[in-house]
């Protein structure tokens, strides 16, 4: 028993060499280092001395927490084995340097195969069951109803990459039409401009940007075609005395930075159906399976992937449960006397007693953050109006009014690396395709070949049987002028020319 205890103790302290290790003292260090420009630029020092701050510094007695970060990147953080969610989550975004860490939370799967929200007031240990080491993702968690909300460049790439992966992955079903702009934003964000010399079909279909049943060969050209048309951008000018747009001119060779794409990429994604929606699932009365998706406005119910109600959260009174038996209850007008209310009881069953909290927490949590409309600082630990009589559960953090003003007030301008997308191979088809259309470019040429030489040797035996019919005229008419001649010769001298033509034979012939 004391040898297993003794090799349980050292193999909790071991960390992962392929990570990261960061603590308190790291951290520290890291923003020490940070240099600030004329421009009110932040940059890093240095790869030299950022790998110096990437140098494990041990706790005694830590916790190795693994975050997985949205571009795929893991990285290891080392905290006291009694620290709570907070201290965690405070080292991830001094990592990443966000300003806007609000909309941001860390997520695990407990226990019961359920994805959870760690709670920055409880302990580590408590929430999480599955490690040491303890591994976390560091995903969207509310997700803003206004783009505009978002003021910080580094907010909006992180938000981009979240829907990417949605869309990718198919958790966020995007319509035809709009995945190809999407795609094609996205190309551009990372290749630049279009140029015909250097991309192609073949390279569109490098990217993963829908499920792999779904991105097919006619949408990656419909992608490449998209992505041509923004190399060129109009620019319009508001005239405030005409009242009326006046077009100014063509600006050729701008491209879209990615920066501009990142912008028109959430302008675009806000309207799909299933932006920011939070599925959970339920179990009616009747015993059909239902979804209620967590929303700004309020509660979608959906069955078999259709909407059929909302609950809007100036409407739901309180949100309660019993074990695994959830009751929502409404506020409706009365259809007899629309001056009276009517309370309306919705029950649901969850499959378990922790997926019913897990879906009263996260209920409460979206309450606070959307529905508070004033910039005034929320009491640490606010209740909401579906607080439970005995639940210790509290909103910690700052609502999304709050973040918005805070976020005009510390606007800045950061320099940070944008890291490409995985890569996958080339379609197959588009090789074959590609191999089928030189054999009959050469099967094309071969047969001109062949042509052009049949064509001159055809020629070549017409002028061969040209050339005997032209002897034989000449001999022809040798012989219409010998004998005209003989016509005008004597009797005696046709007979002499007779004996000499015959001396003249025999003589060859004897010869031969």
């Amino acid at each position: 028993m004391a040898a297993a205890r003794f090799i349980r103790f050292f193999s909790r302290r071991q960390t992962k060499n392929s990570a990261t290790t960061l603590n308190d003292e790291n951290i520290h260090y890291t923003n020490s280092k940070l240099l600030t420009n004329s421009n009110g630029k932040i940059h890093s020092a240095g790869k030299k001395q950022q790998q110096q701050q990437q140098q494990s510094i041990p706790i005694k007695n830590g916790l190795v927490c693994t975050v997985v970060f949205l571009d795929g990147d893991d990285v290891n953080f080392e905290v006291d084995r009694k620290a709570v969610g907070k201290s965690l989550y405070d080292k991830v975004i001094a990592h990443t340097k966000l300003v806007e860490p609000d909309y941001f939370g860390l997520q695990f799967t407990d226990t019961h195969n359920v994805k959870q929200w760690l709670d920055p007031t409880k302990s580590l240990k408590k929430q999480c069951k599955i490690g040491p080491p303890y591994t976390f993702r560091f995903r969207v968690k509310f997700y803003t109803s206004d783009p505009q909300n978002l003021h910080d460049e580094l907010t909006r790439y992180l938000f981009v990459l979240q829907l990417k992966d949605d869309i990718r992955t198919g958790k966020l079903d995007c319509s035809s039409g709009l995945d190809i702009e999407l795609a094609a934003l996205t190309v551009q964000a990372e290749l630049g401009d279009y140029t015909s010399d250097e991309h192609s079909v073949e390279t569109i279909s490098e990217f993963r940007f829908l499920p792999d049943d779904r991105q097919t060969e006619e949408f990656e050209e419909h992608v490449l075609q998209k992505w041509s048309t923004y190399k060129y951008r109009i620019y319009l000018n508001f005239n405030l005395k005409l009242k009326k747009s006046i077009f100014l001119s063509y600006s050729y060779n701008r491209c879209l930075t990615p920066a501009d794409c990142e912008v028109q990429y959430l302008n675009k994604a806000r309207w799909l159906e299933m932006y920011g929606v939070d599925l959970h699932t339920v179990m009616g009365k009747d015993g059909l399976e239902y979804k209620l998706g967590l929303t700004p406005t309020g509660i979608l119910v959906f069955e078999n992937k259709i909407k059929i109600g909302l609950f809007v959260w100036s409407k739901v009174t309180r949100i309660d449960f019993n074990r695994n038996k959830l009751t929502i209850v409404v506020v409706e007008d009365d259809d007899n006397d629309p001056t009276l209310q009517r309370d309306f009881v919705f029950l649901f069953r969850c499959y378990d007693e922790k997926q019913c909290k897990h879906f009263w927490k996260c209920a409460m949590e979206y309450h606070i953050f959307f529905r508070t409309t004033t910039a005034a600082k929320v009491k640490q630990g606010a209740r909401s109006n579906f607080a439970r009589t005995g639940s210790r559960f509290r909103f910690s953090g700052r609502t999304e009014c709050q973040a918005t003003t805070l976020g005009n007030l510390n606007r800045r301008s950061i320099n940070f690396e944008r890291k490409a997308s995985q890569r996958f191979s080339r379609r197959a088809s588009y090789a074959i395709r590609k191999k089928i259309q030189e054999q009959e470019i050469l099967r094309e040429q071969e047969d001109e070949r062949l042509k052009k030489l049949k064509f001159e040797q055809e020629s070549k035996l017409d002028e061969t049987k040209k050339t005997p019919e032209k002897n034989q005229d000449s001999v022809s008419i040798n012989k219409r002028s010998s004998s005209q001649k003989n016509l005008n010769l004597s009797p005696t001298q046709r007979l002499d020319n007779l004996i000499q033509a015959s001396t003249n034979d025999l003589a060859l012939e004897g010869r031969k």
